[in-house]
C-alpha cells in the first residue's frame, strides 16, 4: 500500500486543502462537507450533531453517540428520543409491539424496492 504525503487527501490522494477538526483527516474539496470531512459527516451523532456515533438506534436507525443513547442490553442501543417516545428502559427491551411495527415497515419498504427494481430490470 502506497503511503500518502501530508498534502494529499487521505481518501483519494488528490491535493488536500482541509483538515477535519473532529478526526484530523486531511482531505480535498471533494471530500469536505463544509465544516468536517465527509466520513465524520456521515458518522456524526444524529441527535447532538457534535460527537461521532458509536452505534445506531435499534428503533429509528439513526447514528448515535454514547451520551445521546441508552444501552438497553449488551449489544443494543436506543437513542434518547426513541427511549422517551416509547418509554424504553433496559428491562423492557425489546418491546414486542415496536419490533413488530418496525419489521412491518421494513417489509413494506423492501417490497417497494423489489417492485421498482423489477420495473427497472424489465426496461
Amino acid at each position: 500500500m502506497r503511503q500518502r504525503r501530508k498534502n494529499e487527501c487521505e481518501i483519494c490522494g488528490a491535493p488536500a486543502s482541509h483538515v477535519c477538526p473532529i478526526c484530523g483527516r486531511v482531505v480535498c474539496d471533494k471530500h469536505w462537507a463544509g465544516d468536517k470531512c465527509i466520513i465524520c459527516a456521515e458518522t456524526i451523532c444524529a441527535i447532538c450533531g457534535k460527537r461521532l456515533s458509536i452505534a445506531t438506534c435499534a428503533i429509528c436507525g439513526r447514528p448515535v453517540c454514547e451520551e445521546c443513547s441508552i444501552q438497553v442490553n449488551p449489544v443494543v442501543r436506543v437513542c434518547i428520543e426513541c427511549a422517551e417516545k416509547y418509554s424504553i428502559e433496559t428491562r423492557d427491551w425489546p418491546p414486542r409491539d415496536i419490533v413488530e411495527l418496525e419489521l412491518r415497515k421494513l417489509s413494506t419498504r423492501l417490497e417497494e424496492f423489489v417492485k421498482k427494481w423489477r420495473l427497472v430490470a424489465r426496461s
